[in-house]
This record gives C-alpha cells, structure tokens and sequence, in this order.
C-alpha cells in the first residue's frame, strides 16, 4: 500500500531442540562386574610394577588383573608423593595418551574441565580444555569452575571469555 511501511517478517522459527542424550553402551562381556573396561593389571612381586589397559587384552606374564575395589583405590592415590601413587599415575597417563589418538570430540566430550586440564598433555590441544571452549558451549558451572583458582591458572581467561562470553 503506498506511503504504508512493508509487513514484518515473520520472526525466524525457534532452534530445534538438542537431541536427547545418547544412553551409555552396554559393557561388553570382558567388562568387569561393575562395568570397567578398563582394567589395572599389577605384578604382585614387583612393587610398583602396574599398567592400565583394556581388560579385552591379554595380560603380560606376571600380572593379574586388580579388582574393581582395587582400582578405585588406585584413583584415589594419584597425585600422591609416594612411589606406588607415582608409578599408578605414569601407567594411567601412558595408557591415557594411547587410547586418546583414536578419540574424538565425541568421547572427550564426557570428560569434566578439570579432567581436561589435569590430563591436557596427554589428550593434545586436539581434545584438550582449549579444544573444549573453543567447540562447545560450557555450563556456568563449567565457567565457575575455570574462571576460579586453582584452575584459571591454566585456562587463557581472554580466550575463555571471547569464545563462552
């Protein structure tokens, strides 16, 4: 209609809704009765002498398979200063940097931030916490959590901010 301004568009249709959460596999049958299938293969004679491994694997000679009590233990002694804790920890980051070559963003998708940063050698700047902010929106607990000590040491805070705002 002359001297009358042209209709609105139509506002745009809302996003569609993000598909529902993928539910976890089943354990194949080599998983243990808790469901690891990873699995903490020790030499009981050789202190200290312990790799991680899919429990699908054969194990070395000299070496048993630590039960799942066991291994919860083991997690809970990472970090620690004494040589077994040492040695539980070189085994993890050492099996850690060997499955993370055939990972995508997909599977690293389920690790937490500080997982990300604690292990961001191992997993490369390809599924790293810089990978991470940089491919995925982050949930504010997740932006807490690297914008507070003891983790935003390790995040580039300018980074953060220009890719989760």
């Amino acid at each position: 209609i002359p001297g009358h301004p042209p209709p609105a568009a139509p506002p745009p249709p809302p996003p569609p809704a993000p598909p529902p959460p993928t539910p976890p596999a089943a354990p194949s049958p080599a998983a243990s009765n808790a469901g690891l299938e990873v699995g903490l293969a020790v030499n009981r004679t050789a202190p200290g002498a312990c790799a991680f491994g899919m429990r699908s694997l054969p194990l070395l000679p000299g070496f048993s398979l630590a039960e799942d009590a066991e291994v919860t233990t083991a997690i809970g002694m990472m970090g620690k200063t004494e040589p077994q804790a040492y040695a539980l920890l070189a085994a993890f980051e050492s099996f850690l940097a060997k499955v993370a070559k055939r990972w995508d963003m997909a599977q690293a998708s389920c690790l937490s931030v500080e997982f990300l940063i604690a292990f961001g050698a191992e997993l490369t700047p390809r599924l790293d916490v810089t990978a991470r902010i940089r491919t995925s929106k982050l949930s504010a607990q997740e932006l807490a959590t690297l914008r507070a000590p003891p983790y935003a040491g390790f995040v580039d805070q300018g980074m953060l901010t220009m890719f989760q705002g």
